[in-house]
């Protein structure tokens, strides 16, 4: 009797023991547990905070950069061209203005030599007309026909003595067109007669009219004024 009572004594301090290890094991496992499942979400967080430390693009942002970026180069491109465009008409024209003003020029220079040739005779000369003659390499077919007939006019020998020196003192353009020019010249002339050897000083405008024969300006009107 006294062994099963023992046997049976023992076998419950063994069921009691091993009920309290188990009570004594489950807040230390419970305590991993938690441990674990703290640096798990830790970590989740930490992951997640990284990834939002990471700048989100968007798709329209993308699109609106891209569309800035090539309207950019439009700009860019369009004021290129401009400049260029700019530029070569500005060449252009300063090349215009160049012949314009060399065309001038010789005009200027034919019209005040022709003004002096023109303008300077007398009717006791051994070669009658030849201020007209002169002029004549220098003139259009219509200012030929009207100097052949002055040519044609006799001169009386016996008249007497007139002669007269002109020289051009200013000249300018008042008309032109790409085959037409009017020089205007001031002219100072001498007068100088039979009845008064000293010269007459007297100053008178010439207009003479050019056109554009080729690439020569030829003379094609005379008009004193």
């Amino acid at each position: 009797m006294f062994k099963k009572s023992n046997i049976l004594m023992l076998a419950l301090v063994a069921l009691a023991t091993t009920a309290f290890g188990c009570k004594k094991e489950t807040p230390a496992n419970n305590q991993v547990a938690n441990q674990n499942a703290n640096v798990v979400a830790n970590n989740t967080t930490a992951i997640n905070a990284n990834e939002n430390e990471f700048p989100i693009i968007n798709a329209n942002e993308i699109a609106n950069t891209n569309t800035n970026a090539n309207s950019t180069v439009e700009i860019n491109a369009n004021a290129i061209e401009n400049a260029t465009t700019e530029n070569l008409n500005a060449i252009e024209n300063q090349g215009e203005v160049k012949v314009e003003e060399d065309q001038e020029k010789t005009v200027l220079a034919l019209a005040s030599k022709i003004a002096e040739i023109y303008g300077t005779f007398t009717n006791k000369d051994k070669e009658a007309y030849k201020n007209l003659k002169t002029i004549k390499t220098y003139s259009t077919d219509k200012m030929k026909n009207w100097i052949d007939e002055q040519i044609a006019k006799p001169i009386d020998p016996k008249a007497s003595f007139y002669g007269v020196t002109t020289k051009t003192i200013s000249s300018g353009i008042s008309d032109t067109t790409e085959k037409e020019m009017t020089a205007i010249v001031t002219a100072k002339r001498e007068e100088i007669t039979a009845q008064n050897n000293k010269p007459t000083v007297k100053y008178q405008i010439l207009k003479l009219e050019f056109s554009k024969s080729g690439e020569e300006w030829k003379l094609n009107g005379a008009y004193w004024l």
